[in-house]
């Protein structure tokens, strides 16, 4: 598995205080399995999730890890505004865009029209997650949940 340089986090334009704290907790240079356990530790689901995201070759594993993250949280935004479908709405599309191996113009099309609906679910989500600050800081476990998918997700590259 790739390793975590002080290189690479500067060619991805990490910020200045995510590099001062990985280097005090001489994490550069591990692979990032690693590196992603040690920033668990270190409860930073934050930077574990800003470099699972870099970490990915491909357009469909970003689309895969964004469609777990959001079906991980879909009942703590649903139960806020039950009359909103749109975050389910866009999982779906995102799901059917996963299932497509058909013609390249279809794929395109529901590539499409996944990002337009993800967009607007993380929109939607955006502001309710800021709005339950407090609940979602006490979801650990999800946060948890999502990194190892990720993880995962990097383990199959």
């Amino acid at each position: 598995m790739k390793k975590i340089t002080l290189e690479f986090l500067e060619s991805e334009n990490a910020c200045g205080s995510g590099v001062k704290n990985v280097t005090s907790w001489n994490l550069l240079n591990l692979p990032a399995d690693k590196f992603l356990e040690e920033l668990i530790k270190h409860d930073r689901f934050d930077y574990a999730n800003w470099l699972i995201i870099r970490l990915f070759t491909t357009n469909k594993q970003k689309v895969q890890y964004a469609c777990f993250a959001a079906k991980q949280v879909l009942t703590i935004f649903e139960t806020k505004y039950k009359n909103d479908d749109r975050p389910r709405k866009a999982i779906e599309a995102v799901e059917e865009y996963l299932k497509k191996s058909s013609s390249k113009t279809k794929q395109a099309a529901t590539y499409a029209a996944a990002y337009n609906a993800y967009a607007d679910a993380y929109n939607v989500c955006t502001a309710a997650c800021a709005a339950h600050a407090d609940a979602a800081a006490a979801h650990a476990e999800i946060k948890n949940k999502i990194i190892e998918y990720g993880i995962k997700i990097l383990e199959e590259i």
